[in-house]
């Protein structure tokens, strides 16, 4: 049986004073510097005071080889060793347009996708994904890791009812559509109504005397009525406006819908999202007056309430 040699014996090559003060400010310093920096500084003055590769790595809890490769490395490169440049690795297999697109169909019900089921697992969402070409493959635990870092969680669904609009899923596809990918020729706006809202005032805050602070007259009779609020968000600039009304009426609509074409009228086409209510129903806006500024209305689709 063959005897295993001995191994080398490998010490780095002698220190300028210069380097060896640079390693013990590193050694010294500790959190100020990265953990592969200073570990490898360590290494170099232990094996400059004579220490072999065995006891450093015993004393490091280091593997010898690492440490033999560690002062070569030194020998070699000097003080650019200790800032090593490893590449990068594989490229991921899964591009930020693909994460988009898991996204996008992890958020939407199945039954949207002509699938036979309710809900995603992680097994039918990544045989989707796979048989749609989404992904050339994927694994179940890097998909849930996508998910949470989109996100995207298991939560219990509240109870709803469908809606008896034949064109449902259409009108849903045209609208979520335009929220994805906004048209670059005009804006998105959604139009939508809050109230009735009763004008009460609101205690704020302000600079005043320890213990003295300023105080709010109360509001003993609410002589003010109802407001409604009238909003237009833009999709693109994240951005809301609008204006108070005293009724919600077709009257009202109308003129908050000039408001709008006077507000965008130098960005193009309006793609105009509109709510469902009463007042905002297509006969009464068809007596409103023509405009010059080209607008589209895709229609909403019918709600049928939840809980």
């Amino acid at each position: 049986m063959a005897r295993r040699g001995r191994s080398p014996v490998v010490f780095v090559r002698r220190l300028t004073k210069a380097q060896k003060r640079k390693l013990k400010k590193t050694v010294e310093r500790g959190g100020g510097v990265s953990a592969v920096r200073w570990r490898r500084s360590l290494v170099i003055l232990m094996s400059s005071q004579g220490k072999s590769a065995a006891a450093i790595a015993g004393a490091l809890g280091a593997d010898d080889d690492w440490v033999r490769d560690v002062v070569h490395a030194f020998n070699r490169d000097r003080m650019d060793s200790l800032s090593p440049r490893w590449a990068g690795g594989r490229p991921p297999t899964i591009s930020l347009k693909m994460r988009v697109e898991i996204a996008r169909i992890a958020a939407t019900r199945p039954q949207l996708l002509k699938e036979p089921f309710t809900r995603w697992s992680l097994t039918k969402l990544r045989d989707y994904l796979i048989k749609t070409k989404v992904v050339p493959a994927i694994s179940k635990e890097r998909l849930r890791q996508i998910l949470a870092e989109e996100q995207i969680f298991i939560h219990r669904t509240k109870s709803w009812k469908r809606s008896p609009d034949p064109d449902f899923d259409a009108k849903a596809a045209r609208v979520l559509r335009l929220y994805r990918r906004p048209p670059t020729e005009g804006v998105v706006i959604c139009f939508d109504e809050h109230g009735p809202i009763t004008p009460t005032p609101h205690p704020g805050w302000g600079w005043a005397r320890a213990g003295r602070p300023q105080r709010l007259p109360a509001n003993y009779r609410k002589n003010k009525g109802v407001r409604f609020f009238f909003g237009a968000y833009d999709v693109a600039k994240d951005q809301l406006s609008g204006l108070w009304f005293e009724r919600k009426t077709g009257a009202n609509v109308l003129r908050f819908l000039r408001f709008i074409r006077r507000r965008h009228r130098d960005e193009g086409r309006i793609y105009l999202v509109m709510d469902t209510s009463r007042p905002t129903s297509p006969r009464t806006s068809a007596t409103g007056p023509r405009s010059t500024t080209s607008s589209s209305c895709p229609s909403r689709p019918t709600p049928a309430g939840s809980t």
